[in-house]
């Protein structure tokens, strides 16, 4: 979309892939207008911006029709789960023509392995580090009765071999289990989020950040049950990227959720609105202006997106 005030004359950019049931995307880091991602027919990739899309020449072995979750460090270079509870990391050096496994230490090789789950969950928990080519991030959260093999694991060599960094759930199955989604910080090597997403019912879930690569992880002080969350243009006079989240901030009252922004790092938030335009829908994704110092973009489950700008 080249212009978010006027609405886009086709539902897909070149009228050649179409964007049904998009699971997934990513751009890289060094080049990004190259984006790869998971539609339920044709998923694939795009060399500008998102404007033309060519289909992967193959897809991973479980892959079809399942959607699932992707990472892309390179042009070349993306990790692909797909959404089914058997789903394996899969790898490509080449943009899709070949897909091969990963090894993964620890992680059993069939079953329920504790990646995805169902296509209807909306996991995001594989992201390239923005900062270092070639080095992905993963998270996995076991399987009911079996935590032994949980935990953060990260790959140096494009993905074809895991090692575990963090041992162990966030929280617990009941939170990290559904809609959890894992980032990374453009611009800070080794700089993670992880959310575990709507949980539904009573206000739960910690944000957790970690700055060695997902060794170790810290709570995001008075913040509660992220929905979601994206990085932005930092602020005049500062050096990390702006956070924007969907998230209880100081509480659980109704008045302590909405929008929040934060410019110094996670340290302070400010609410920059409660419910955009007056939508009740449930937020899915958020995500700042790389650009633009301010402006925040926030997707629906079904009514589409909005934007907005705010000074600090």
């Amino acid at each position: 979309i080249s212009n978010p005030d006027v609405y886009p004359a086709n539902q897909e950019p070149d009228n050649s892939v179409a964007i049904n049931f998009g699971a997934g995307a990513d751009w890289a880091s060094a080049t990004p207008s190259y984006i790869v991602g998971l539609f339920t027919t044709n998923p694939g990739s795009s060399t500008d911006g998102g404007q033309t899309w060519t289909p992967f020449p193959t897809i991973p072995t479980g892959a079809a029709g399942n959607g699932g979750t992707i990472a892309a460090s390179t042009t070349t270079n993306s990790i692909w789960i797909p959404a089914i509870s058997t789903g394996k990391l899969s790898y490509t050096t080449n943009g899709g023509t070949t897909w091969s496994l990963a090894t993964v230490t620890g992680v059993p090789t069939s079953g329920d392995i504790g990646w995805m789950g169902s296509f209807v969950l909306d996991r995001q928990i594989v992201c390239a580090d923005r900062v270092t080519a070639n080095t992905f991030y993963a998270y996995n959260n076991g399987i009911l009765g079996d935590t032994s093999f949980a935990g953060v694991y990260k790959s140096t060599d494009s993905g074809a071999n895991w090692s575990r960094v963090k041992v162990g759930t966030f929280t617990d199955q009941s939170v990290d289990g559904f809609h959890a989604t894992l980032k990374s910080v453009p611009g800070n090597a080794g700089h993670l989020f992880y959310t575990g997403g709507d949980v539904g019912g009573s206000v739960a879930g910690t944000f957790w950040r970690s700055t060695d690569s997902g060794s170790n992880w810290s709570a995001v002080a008075n913040v509660l049950e992220v929905k979601s969350f994206g990085f932005g243009k930092q602020a005049a006079g500062q050096s990390y990227p702006a956070i924007y989240i969907a998230a209880w901030v100081n509480g659980t009252a109704d008045s302590d959720y909405g929008i929040w922004r934060s410019i110094d790092n996670a340290v302070s938030w400010t609410k920059i609105g409660d419910f955009p335009l007056g939508i009740f829908d449930f937020v899915k994704t958020v995500e700042g202006d790389a650009n633009l110092f301010g402006t925040v973009y926030i997707g629906y489950r079904g009514v589409g997106f909005v934007y907005g700008s705010e000074a600090p």
